[in-house]
């Protein structure tokens, strides 16, 4: 889906733009599965399909947590692959960056349910 001006428009004032639906709930659902047997599999001896164990303080709630990083996620399993490259997604990016895409990098981030704080809004990898 091609974004229209005043999308367009929005996205340059806001800095985001609501995409979606881009799953079904039955495709969330089965990518909530999968992400979570990417966590168990963390042993992988490839480095960018390696799951990092994080760690983070205690927050609010007083309990500390572990969170999952999921380098290169669209290496990990080929629902990843078939998100990053969805035509839809893809033709709305297109509307804002243009037409020479490259994908450098598709992180996921896994952290369990009612455990620790939140992990408020922040820019990863500034160097790109």
């Amino acid at each position: 889906m091609r974004l229209n001006d005043s999308q367009i428009q929005a996205f340059n004032e806001n800095g985001y733009h609501l995409y979606g639906p881009l799953l079904s709930v039955e495709e969330a659902d089965r990518m909530a599965r999968v992400s979570l047997a990417c966590v168990e599999n963390f042993h992988s001896e490839h480095a960018s399909q390696r799951v990092n164990k994080m760690y983070h303080s205690a927050g609010g709630d007083g309990i500390a947590a572990a969170f999952y990083q999921l380098r290169c996620a669209h290496l990990m399993h080929p629902g990843f692959e078939s998100i990053v490259r969805d035509e839809g997604l893809l033709d709305a990016v297109e509307s804002l960056l243009g037409p020479n895409l490259r994908l450098i990098i598709c992180q996921g981030m896994y952290k369990p349910p009612h455990r620790g704080d939140k992990i408020n809004w922040h820019q990863d990898d500034y160097y790109f």
